[in-house]
């Protein structure tokens, strides 16, 4: 078991450093712009909505005005420096934990949406990964991420991340992939661990602790 703990551990270090060394991909946390409402019109014609900045990851809950809300909420950030260099090139979005009701926009194009307004169906916990379309981006001006926050009185309203990046569509699926396998392989650990201890504990009944730790690794 030391072994084969030590070979994992290996292991996970290594996807790790993998992930760490990709630096084509570019972190979208920082200073982000809200406002209060949507409409489609909005998208083309921004300054029909009062914007103020606001440092993301962000629980919109902590405003007083958004603390037991319902309606739609917009967000926006602009495409970073390296980002928009890119542009013609493969281009993808990677977003974590976003709010129960969300849709995403680049510029005007709608990319992609997480839950249901009517009939309300919370998408709570769930990440989204996508492609951006070459025709949503613009060449001669800035190019801008808009999210549509969507809350019913008393559901979350945030954007929670705290993986939130933007980058070459290879770079960002392989960097999304990795963190999965990541998750993915400390499940895989800890249920191999619990059936080791209550297979130990089914030799030596006595030592109850062996029972303890493999029941609460599941």
């Amino acid at each position: 078991m030391r072994l084969l703990s030590i070979i994992f551990i290996v292991f996970l270090l290594s996807l790790n450093i993998d992930c760490s060394e990709n630096k084509d991909n570019v972190s979208l946390k920082g200073t982000w712009q809200y406002a209060e409402g949507f409409d489609e019109s909005y998208l083309s014609h921004p300054e029909k909505l009062q914007w103020r900045d606001v440092e993301v990851p962000f629980d919109f809950r902590r405003i007083q005005k958004f603390s037991d809300y319902t309606g739609y909420l917009t967000v926006r950030k602009k495409f970073p420096e390296s980002i928009q260099s890119r542009i013609g090139l493969p281009l993808s979005i990677f977003l974590n934990q976003l709010c129960d009701v969300s849709e995403i926009y680049i510029n005007t194009t709608k990319i992609g949406s997480l839950g249901t307004v009517e009939p309300y169906h919370s998408a709570m916990y769930r990440d989204f990964l996508g492609d951006i379309p070459q025709n949503s981006l613009l060449n001669e001006s800035d190019n801008f991420l808009n999210i549509v926050l969507y809350a019913k009185e008393g559901t979350p309203l945030y954007i929670a991340g705290p993986d939130l990046y933007m980058g070459p569509a290879a770079d960002v699926y392989e960097q999304y992939y990795i963190q999965e396998i990541l998750s993915l392989s400390l499940i895989v650990f800890y249920i191999i661990a619990g059936l080791y201890h209550l297979l130990l504990f089914y030799k030596r009944r006595s030592e109850f602790e062996y029972l303890l730790f493999g029941i609460t690794a599941f």
